[in-house]
């Protein structure tokens, strides 16, 4: 039993050693030789004599083997006389005679210095990894889709006031986007997972701690499985709120200086939506009707058309929905009931290929058409009064 037990642990490609019970060598690998002992002939002597310093749990590890107990170790740090340290992991196992009596241990190690030196280069890279993110408050996720299950790292819990305490699913982040944002990222999110892939967009949410509203910007990606399922998605959240306000507030700057450019011209400006009601007007084309813009905000433009007429500037409505410019006199109703003869500019506006409105610029042709139809009727009494004298003749 013994002479094929020390046949088998001299042909190893392992580091490997047999030991009596009194811990001296009765035979090893070659590669435990060369890693612990070099050309020395070691055979018969005590292995406590070459390692005099061995961690206290190690030798406890030898006992417990002795004593019949199997005992491994992972990843442990190990320093040899010769200056050499490293990592490895090793197993105590007893081996028994042909009496079934234990005869002593054997002891097998691993060095696992180059994966342990390369685990502790990537922690690295992630600590210095995870120091930018939180520098740059960027909120990363890993979503298994297929368990249902999310990984997020602490920024991202930051940036949506979540406690780490607490499992979110996914169905939770939604919760937090604000109402009106809401279905246009679950279409976003919808699309990458029917094949898209990549998605990107810019939404508000109210945090979950303190109900604060903040932008996110968020960018994403959507894997597939071998049968096009998807099965993960990833990415980064970052906060863009002071982007945003800054942004708005120069948005609202140039409105405000456009306002005034607009309210200096002698022609009306009108502005409607998708459905024909007035999202701005400034204030020559109010005056024009005898209103406040306040007045005009919010209403339909029917609401200025005499009745007989809105089926007229409904189809003209519809011509600039699908695109068509145009430039013709309508007559719109003053606020005092009297008629107001415009000529409008229209425009027809789209966002993102899909029709959101017009834009028309109106001139007041009240006192032209007024003088038109003076004219016109002063033509038709002289036209009737040649008629007549020419019938006499």
């Amino acid at each position: 039993m013994v002479h094929s037990l020390k046949k088998f642990v001299e042909n190893s490609i392992f580091p490997i050693a047999l030991f009596d019970q009194d811990m001296n060598y009765l035979s090893m690998s070659s590669s435990w030789q060369k890693m612990f002992h070099g050309t020395e002939n070691i055979i018969g002597k005590n292995h406590y004599d070459f390692f005099t310093d061995l961690p206290k749990h190690w030798v406890e590890a030898h006992q417990a083997g002795l004593r019949g107990k199997i005992i491994r170790g992972m990843d442990e740090p190990y320093a040899l006389s010769n200056g050499k340290h490293g990592w490895h992991r090793w197993q105590v196992s007893p081996w028994y005679t042909d009496k079934n009596l234990i005869g002593g241990i054997l002891i097998s190690t691993e060095d696992v210095t180059p994966q342990k030196e390369r685990e502790i280069e990537l922690n690295s890279i992630l600590a210095r990894f995870e120091l930018v993110q939180q520098a740059a408050k960027i909120g990363v996720w890993d979503w298994n889709i297929a368990q249902s299950n999310m990984i997020l790292n602490a920024e991202y819990y930051s940036l949506h006031g979540l406690d780490t305490n607490e499992d979110h699913s996914f169905e939770d982040y939604l919760t937090l986007i604000a109402e009106e944002d809401r279905p246009r990222v679950s279409q976003m999110i919808e699309m990458a997972m029917k094949g898209q892939g990549a998605y990107e967009g810019e939404f508000r949410i109210h945090r979950k701690n303190d109900g604060k509203q903040r932008w996110l910007k968020t960018i994403g990606k959507v894997t597939f499985d071998e049968n096009r399922y998807p099965c993960r998605s990833y990415g980064a959240v970052y906060d863009i709120t002071e982007q945003k306000l800054f942004s708005l507030k120069q948005l609202e700057e140039v409105a405000e200086s456009y306002e005034k450019i607009f309210d200096s011209f002698h022609e009306g400006i009108w502005a409607i939506d998708s459905n024909a009601i007035t999202t701005y007007v400034n204030k020559p084309m109010s005056d024009m009707l005898g209103l406040t813009e306040s007045e005009m905000l919010g209403r339909s433009i029917i609401s200025h058309i005499e009745p007989e007429l809105r089926h007229v500037a409904m189809s003209k409505f519809s011509e600039r929905r699908e695109g068509i410019s145009d430039r013709h006199e309508f007559k719109l109703r003053r606020k005092d009931g009297s008629d107001c003869w415009v000529l409008i500019g229209a425009k027809p506006v789209f966002t993102e290929g899909m029709s959101s409105g017009v834009v028309g610029v109106v001139t007041d042709y009240s006192e032209i058409k007024k003088s038109q139809e003076e004219k016109d009727r002063k033509i038709a009494e002289l036209e009737a009064i040649v008629l007549k004298r020419s019938q006499q003749n």
